[in-house]
C-alpha cells in the first residue's frame, strides 16, 4: 500500500459534540472538490485573483475586439445592433484561437467558482447543516457541468461551421433555429419564476423566494437600463421587492435626473444616460449631442453613488435591454466583476444579434453573440433560463445567476423544506470546519539515509521493556532524551556515529517545519523543541501494532524509514482532536485502569472494522512525516507482512519547556 502524504491535504472530518448543534462539512470535502475543479472538461487550469483581471491573454477578447464593422454599412446611426457585425472568424486558424480565448474565459469562470466554494465551505458566507451539505455538493456539481455543457456546445459550433447558419436546405429546423439554439439555459434553479404579466415587463427569477426572506438577502438596489418609456418592468419590481431602488438610466427618454415614488415604498431614480464599454468607436456616427450622454457602467455607478449619497451603494439585480450595447458594457464589466457586480445576483438581459434582421444572420453574428456569453461564465454568471421573443427574429431574453449566489440559495431552499419536515431541525449556524489533523513534514530524509538508520538501529538492538500504552515490548531504540535542563540524557551514547548526526538533522529540520505549521497549537505557529525522539520497529513477529492512544507531549511527529512497498499494513491512523475527546480517547482520572483499557481496545477494533478506519489514515511516503497535536489520538495498523521502522519524536512548546 503506497501513498503520499499531500502538502495541501485538509479534511473535514465531521465531529458531532454532545454539547454542538453545528454540523461539521463532509469528510473529505476540499479533496472531493479540488478534484472535481481540476477535472472539469475545459482545456486549462486554475487562474488566480491577480490573472483574472488581466484582458489581454487572448486574442479574441470582447475588451479588446471590436464587434461591430467600421466599413460599409459600419457604425454610422444612432442604432449600433443594425450595422453589419466585423468579419473576424473567417479562417481555420482565428476559430482556433477563439476556442482557446473562450476556454480561457471558462476557466477564468470555474476559478472564481472555485475561490468562492472554498470560502463558503470554510464558514465565511455559507451556513452548511445536515440538510443542506447534499444541495450545496449538487449546486457545485451542476455549475461544473454548466461549464463543460457550454464548453462542448462551443466546441460542436465551431466544428459544424458556417452551414449551420448558412444552409438553405435546412428547412426542417431553418437557419434561424439553428442559430437561436444555442443561446439556452444551462442550469436548473429550484425556482425559476417569471415574474410579471404575460406581455411585457416579465423576466425570469432564480429562486425569487430567496431574494424574497425577510432572513435573507432582497434586493434593495436594482438597475433597469434601457426603458424606452416603458416602465412596465420597474412597476413589477416595485411590487415584489419593497422598499427597492430601482435605477433606470436611458438617453433617448428621459431628460433630467428625478425621482419617482411607487407602491410598496418603492423609488424609480431616472437619470438622462446610456451606457456603453471602454470604446469609443462604438459611438462613431452618432450625433454629439446623443454622445455626450454615454457612459461606462462604472461611470454610471459612481454617479449613482453621488447622486444617492452612498459610497457604498451597489445593484442587487441587474436588468439590461440597451439596443446592442450589452457587448462593450459586458465586456468592461467582466473585466472587474468582483468589485463592479459585488453582490449582484441576477441579470435578466435582451440580447440583441447584431446586425438585427438585416445584417445578423451570419457566422459572425452567432459567435459573437456566444463570446459574450463566455464573458458572463467568465465572470460567475450562468445563463438558467431563455425565452425567445415571437415577434423578433433578432432578439431573445436570458436570465443570468451569480454561481455563488446560486449555491446559497439552493441550500437555503434544501434548509427551509426540511424546516417543515422536522421541527426540532437545528439552528442554521457556520459550519464546523476543522483545522488540518496535521502537518506534513516532507523530505526529511532520502531514502538511502532511511535504510542506513534502520541497518545500524537493528545492530545497536532493541529496548524490549514494557510500553506504557499497552504494556507490550517497546521495540525501540532512544536517540534523544532530555526532558529538561535538569534531566537530560542528551543523545545514546550506543548510537554510531551516522545516526547520532543523522538523529540530529532529523530533529533540527522536523523542529523547523514544526515551526511554519500552523495546524498544531491553535491557529498560531508555535515553536517546538523535541525532548524524546527514538527508532521503533513493527513487524508480525515482533510488536505488530499500537493501539489508539493519546501523548503527553504537546506535539508528536513520525517519519516513515522503510519503503511503504515492503510493508502490509502499519497503516498511521490519526484521529482529530475535536472526534479524540468525543469517543473518550484519552483515559478520564476517576476511570479504573482495567475498565479503560477494555473500552479503548472495544474502539479501537471497532473503528478497525469500520469505514473510519480508512478516512482517519494516512500512509507515509519513505523519508517523509506526519506532524500534529500531542492530544489527537493515533494508532499504527496491524503488519502483517514485513517490517515498519519509524523515527519518532515527542516535542513541547519553547513557551512551555522547564
Amino acid at each position: 500500500m503506497t501513498a503520499f502524504v499531500r502538502v495541501w491535504l485538509w479534511c473535514f472530518l465531521c465531529v458531532h459534540a454532545s454539547d454542538q448543534n453545528s454540523v461539521c462539512a463532509h469528510p473529505r470535502l476540499k479533496e472531493t472538490l479540488t478534484r472535481w475543479f481540476k477535472d472539469a472538461k475545459v482545456p486549462g487550469n486554475y487562474i488566480g485573483p491577480g490573472a483574472r483581471v488581466k484582458t489581454d491573454h487572448k486574442a479574441f477578447d470582447l475588451t479588446r475586439l471590436p464587434t461591430y464593422s467600421f466599413g460599409e454599412h459600419g457604425i454610422g446611426t444612432n442604432w449600433v445592433h443594425h450595422t453589419r457585425p466585423a468579419e473576424n472568424f473567417e479562417s481555420t486558424e482565428n476559430l482556433k484561437s477563439l476556442r482557446l480565448s473562450i476556454a480561457n474565459l471558462l476557466r477564468r469562470g470555474i476559478s472564481r467558482l472555485e475561490d468562492a466554494v472554498y470560502k463558503h465551505i470554510d464558514g465565511d458566507d455559507i451556513l452548511l447543516t445536515d440538510a443542506t451539505i447534499p444541495t450545496f455538493l449538487s449546486s457545485v456539481k451542476k455549475l461544473i457541468r454548466s461549464y463543460e455543457d457550454f464548453f462542448e456546445q462551443i466546441s460542436n459550433t465551431l466544428a459544424r461551421g458556417p452551414e449551420q447558419i448558412y444552409n438553405p436546405g435546412d428547412n426542417e429546423y431553418g437557419p434561424e433555429t439553428n442559430f437561436w439554439v444555442k443561446f439556452r439555459g444551462y442550469i436548473s434553479c429550484h425556482h425559476s419564476a417569471r415574474l410579471g404579466p404575460e406581455v411585457g415587463g416579465n423576466k425570469f427569477w432564480c429562486n425569487p423566494e430567496y431574494l424574497e426572506s425577510k432572513r435573507l438577502s432582497r434586493p434593495r438596489n436594482v438597475l433597469s437600463a434601457g426603458s424606452g418609456g416603458d416602465f412596465t418592468y420597474e412597476e413589477h419590481v416595485a411590487t415584489f421587492f419593497p422598499n427597492v431602488t430601482i435605477v433606470t438610466p436611458d438617453c433617448t427618454t428621459i431628460e433630467t435626473v428625478r425621482t419617482e415614488s411607487t407602491g410598496r415604498n418603492a423609488t424609480i431614480l431616472l437619470i438622462p444616460v446610456c451606457i456603453t464599454g471602454d470604446d469609443p468607436n462604438y459611438l462613431r456616427g452618432m450625433d454629439a449631442s446623443l454622445q455626450s450622454k454615454f457612459m461606462t457602467f462604472t461611470e454610471l455607478l459612481n454617479r449613482t453613488k453621488d447622486i444617492k449619497g452612498d459610497p457604498d451603494f451597489m445593484f442587487d439585480v441587474l436588468k439590461v435591454n440597451i439596443e446592442g450595447f450589452e457587448y462593450p458594457m459586458f465586456a468592461h464589466i467582466f473585466k472587474d466583476p468582483e468589485n463592479l457586480l459585488r453582490g449582484t445576483a441576477q441579470v435578466h438581459l435582451e440580447l440583441h444579434r447584431q446586425g438585427m434582421q438585416r445584417f445578423g444572420l451570419s457566422w459572425s453574428s452567432l459567435l459573437y453573440g456566444e463570446l459574450l456569453l463566455a464573458h458572463f461564465f467568465s465572470g460567475g454568471y450562468i445563463p438558467f433560463a431563455t425565452e425567445k421573443w415571437h415577434d423578433s427574429t433578432a432578439t431573445t431574453d436570458m436570465a443570468f445567476v451569480n454561481q455563488s449566489w446560486f449555491i446559497e440559495s439552493e441550500m437555503a431552499v434544501a434548509y427551509e423544506l426540511m424546516s417543515d419536515v422536522d421541527p426540532f431541525l437545528p439552528p442554521r449556524q457556520k459550519a464546523c470546519v476543522e483545522a488540518p489533523r496535521f502537518c506534513p513534514a516532507e523530505s526529511i530524509l532520502d531514502s538511502k539515509s532511511a535504510e542506513l538508520l534502520i541497518k545500524e538501529a537493528e545492530i545497536t538492538g532493541w529496548d524490549l521493556r514494557p510500553d506504557l500504552v499497552d504494556l507490550i515490548p517497546e521495540w525501540t531504540l532512544n536517540a534523544y532524551y532530555c526532558p529538561s535542563s535538569e534531566n537530560c540524557l542528551g543523545y545514546n551514547p550506543n548510537l554510531g556515529e551516522f545516526s547520532r548526526n543523522m538523529t540530529e538533522e532529523v530533529m533540527k529540520t522536523v523542529e523547523e517545519k514544526a515551526s511554519m505549521c500552523p495546524s498544531i497549537g491553535g491557529t498560531e505557529r508555535r515553536k517546538i523543541k523535541i525532548y524524546w525522539s527514538y527508532i521503533k520497529k513493527y513487524s508480525a513477529d515482533t510488536r505488530d501494532s499500537i493501539i489508539l492512544h493519546v501523548d503527553s507531549s504537546d506535539v508528536t511527529g513520525v517519519v516513515l524509514l522503510s519503503n511503504p512497498k515492503d510493508v502490509v499494513g502499519g497503516e498511521y491512523f490519526l484521529m482529530t482532536e475535536q472526534d479524540t475527546k468525543s469517543s473518550r480517547v484519552a483515559r478520564d482520572d476517576s476511570e479504573p485502569w482495567e475498565v479503560f483499557v477494555n473500552r479503548r481496545n472495544e474502539l479501537y477494533n471497532h473503528l478497525q472494522a469500520g469505514d473510519a478506519w480508512g478516512k482517519y489514515t494516512e500512509y507515509i511516503q519513505q523519508g517523509h512525516g506526519v506532524i500534529h497535536a500531542g492530544q489527537q489520538g493515533h494508532a499504527v495498523g496491524k503488519v502483517t507482512s514485513g517490517t515498519r521502522y519509524s523515527f519518532v519524536f515527542f516535542a513541547n512548546y519553547v513557551d512551555t519547556m522547564k
